[in-house]
């Protein structure tokens, strides 16, 4: 049987240039280093007018980092499983964007099954 834990991050009241999709991408990546998390491939996308999300598919399953602008808003979504762990991308999307408000909700599915003895 497999575990993924997902966390899910929501900060409001966010000061940061959510548009700058370098600072944002970085950002994205440093938090999934952080939860131990191995970069595979990722995608950038900006919107027009405004906003951007940035997919980083991991050895571990993925990370979604996506802003709203106008609302001064952005959210983290990681699933992860193995050893990566999502608090400490938590920790460096609190420290490097400094929202007024943080939500923080972490849940762990398992998948699979595990086989009977007998």
């Amino acid at each position: 049987m497999t575990e993924i834990a997902y966390t899910s991050v929501v900060g409001t009241g966010v000061a940061a240039d959510l548009s700058d999709h370098r600072a944002l991408r970085s950002l994205a990546v440093a938090a999934l280093d952080a939860a131990g998390g191995s970069l595979v491939s990722e995608v950038v996308h900006e919107f027009i007018p405004h906003g951007l999300t940035v997919v980083l598919i991991a050895a571990e399953s993925h990370l979604v980092l996506s802003t709203w602008p106008e609302f001064q808003t952005v959210t983290l979504d990681l699933a992860l499983c193995g050893d990566a762990e999502g608090r400490p991308a938590c920790d460096v999307f609190s420290e490097r964007l400094a929202p007024a408000h943080v939500q923080i909700r972490e849940w762990s599915v398992a998948i699979g099954h595990e086989e009977e003895t007998g």
